[in-house]
C-alpha cells in the first residue's frame, strides 16, 4: 500500500499548496520526500554502504545531500494518502465593485472552475476510499486498492489539464487572482519535485514575467533552469532569491559552480556539434517498463566503458533488471543483478574519468555515468542516469553517454532507495537493444573483481 501513498501526493500536492498558497511549499516537499521513503545521496553506489560518515571527498551509497538534511523515514504504516480538504469559497470584499472580465478571461474561468469541480470529487472519493480502507478487514481492501489506483489513473490524466487551464486562465486575466497564482506556483513545485524541470521552468517564467514576487519560487524555479543548464536565468533567480534571504545550502552550491559550468557547458555543446556532424556514435535504447529511454555512447571519450556497456547489452544482461535505486533530484541508477546495488557481472573495469583522462566528460542532465564503489577502478554493470547536472561526481565517475530521447521517461520511474524498508516495488529495464555502433569488435579489458 506505501506505493499507493505516494502515487497520490504526485498530484495532490498540487491541490494542498492551491488551498494553502504558496506558503505551503515546503512542508508539502518535504511530506512528499518523505513519502516516497528516499534519503537523496550524493553518488550513485555499487553496494550499500555502511559507514554513516564516509571520507570526505568520496561519494558512496551514504553520501548526505548537499544541505546536509537527508529526507526522513516514513512510518512503517499502510495507508491511503490523505487528499487535501477542499478550499473555501473566495468572496469578493464588501464595497468593492466587480470588475467585468473580458470573453477569454470568462471562457478561460469557466473551463478552469469545471475542471477544478471534477478535481475536488475526484479528492472527496478518495477520501471517502481512505476511509473504508481504514475499516475495512485485509480480506477486503483489494476492491477498495483497485477503485482507489483507478482515481489516481483520472488524476494523473487530469491534472496536466487542469494546469493547462490554470495557465491559460492566468495569461488571460494576469496575478490578480492570487489563487490560480498560488495554484500555479505549486504546480511548479511539483513538476521540480518530480524533476519535470521544463516545466517547472516554463510554468515559474510565466509567474515571474507577470510580476509574482515569491522568493521561494525564485529559488525553485532558478533550480530548474540550473537543471535544465540554462545558467544565466539560474543566476538570475538564484540572486533575487539570495538577496531576499530564500537560497537554500543546496542552491547556494549550485550558484557557486556556475561560472565553472558555463565553461564546462561551452565545451559540450562544442563536442555534440561534432558528434552530430559525424553521426557515427553508438547508441543504445533501454525498453523499461514505463516506455523507452535512447542513449548514445561517447566511444571517443571512454571506450573501454562503452565496449563494457555494448557487451553487456548484447548479451543480454541487462534484460529485466531494475532501476533499484531512483533518487528525486539527482539519478536513476541501474545494472545490479542483484537487485540492491550490492552485484556485478562478475569483473570489474577501469575508470575513465580521472588526470589520465584530461578529455573526460562531466555530468549535465541525462549524462549517463558507471556506478562504482568509493574505490577507484571499481565499476562493472551498474550505471546511473542524471536528472541534473551534478558537479560533485566530475571526474570521479566515468560519463560514457547522454539521453538523446525519452526525457518523459525519467521522470516516470519510481523513486526509491533500495535500503529504505518501505520502498516501493521498482521499476525494470524490460530489454536493451544496441541500435547503431562502429564496424568493429567490442570487447572490454576487464580487472579482477574486488
Amino acid at each position: 500500500m506505501a506505493i499507493l501513498r505516494w502515487a497520490g501526493l504526485r498530484w495532490a500536492a498540487m491541490f494542498v499548496c492551491s488551498v494553502l498558497a504558496v506558503t505551503g511549499w515546503a512542508a508539502t516537499r518535504s511530506a512528499r520526500a518523505q513519502d516516497e521513503g528516499t534519503a537523496p545521496a550524493d553518488a550513485p553506489a555499487s553496494e550499500p554502504a555502511a559507514a554513516e560518515t564516509p571520507a570526505a571527498g568520496e561519494p558512496t551509497a551514504s553520501d548526505a545531500p548537499a544541505d546536509g538534511t537527508p529526507a526522513a523515514e516514513p512510518a512503517a504504516t499502510e495507508s491511503i494518502a490523505e487528499p487535501a480538504a477542499e478550499p473555501a469559497e473566495e468572496k469578493p470584499a464588501q464595497g468593492e465593485p466587480a470588475t467585468e472580465p473580458s470573453a477569454d478571461a470568462a471562457a478561460a474561468r469557466q473551463q478552469f472552475d469545471d475542471l477544478f469541480g471534477k478535481w475536488k470529487t475526484l479528492l472527496a472519493r478518495l477520501r471517502e476510499l481512505q476511509a473504508e480502507y481504514q475499516t475495512t478487514e485485509p480480506a477486503g481492501r483489494e476492491e477498495i486498492v483497485k477503485q482507489y489506483n483507478e482515481l489516481l489513473a483520472q488524476g494523473d490524466e487530469m491534472a496536466p489539464q487542469l494546469t493547462a487551464a490554470a495557465e491559460t486562465l492566468f495569461k488571460a486575466q494576469g496575478a490578480e487572482d492570487p489563487e490560480i497564482s498560488a495554484f500555479l506556483a505549486s504546480a511548479v513545485l511539483s513538476a521540480a519535485a518530480a524533476d519535470e524541470y521544463d516545466t517547472a521552468l516554463e510554468i515559474g517564467k510565466t509567474l515571474i514575467d507577470a510580476g509574482v514576487t515569491d522568493p521561494r519560487l525564485w529559488q525553485i524555479v532558478g533550480g530548474a533552469a540550473f537543471s535544465l543548464q540554462d545558467f544565466d536565468n539560474a543566476e538570475a533567480y538564484f540572486d533575487k532569491a539570495s538577496e531576499a534571504g530564500e537560497l537554500s545550502p543546496q542552491n547556494m552550491q549550485e550558484k557557486a559552480t556556475i561560472p565553472e559550468y558555463r565553461e564546462l557547458w561551452a565545451r559540450e555543446q562544442q563536442l555534440r556539434e561534432q558528434e552530430a556532424t559525424a553521426d557515427d556514435l553508438p547508441r543504445v535504447v533501454l525498453h523499461t517498463s514505463k516506455g523507452d529511454i535512447e542513449l548514445e555512447l561517447f566511444e571517443n571519450e571512454a571506450p573501454n566503458t562503452v565496449a563494457n556497456f555494448i557487451k553487456l547489452v548484447e548479451d543480454g544482461f541487462y534484460n529485466g533488471l531494475t532501476f533499484h535505486r531512483v533518487l528525486p533530484g539527482f539519478m536513476a541508477q541501474a545494472g545490479c543483478p542483484n537487485g540492491d546495488g550490492s552485484g556485478g557481472p562478475g569483473y570489474n573495469i577501469k575508470d575513465e574519468c580521472d588526470s589520465e583522462y584530461p578529455e573526460h566528460r562531466d555530468h549535465f542532465r541525462g549524462s549517463l555515468s558507471m556506478a562504482k564503489t568509493a574505490l577507484p577502478d571499481t565499476g562493472g554493470s551498474q550505471f546511473f542516469i542524471t536528472f541534473r547536472p551534478t558537479p560533485h561526481l566530475n571526474g570521479k565517475h566515468t560519463v560514457f553517454g547522454r539521453v538523446i530521447d525519452g526525457w518523459d521517461t525519467l521522470p516516470k520511474l519510481q523513486r526509491r532507495d533500495p535500503q529504505s524498508p518501505s520502498a516501493p516495488p521498482p521499476d525494470r529495464i524490460e530489454s536493451a537493444t544496441v541500435v547503431r555502433k562502429r564496424d568493429h569488435e567490442y570487447a572490454p579489458e576487464t580487472l579482477p573483481e574486488s
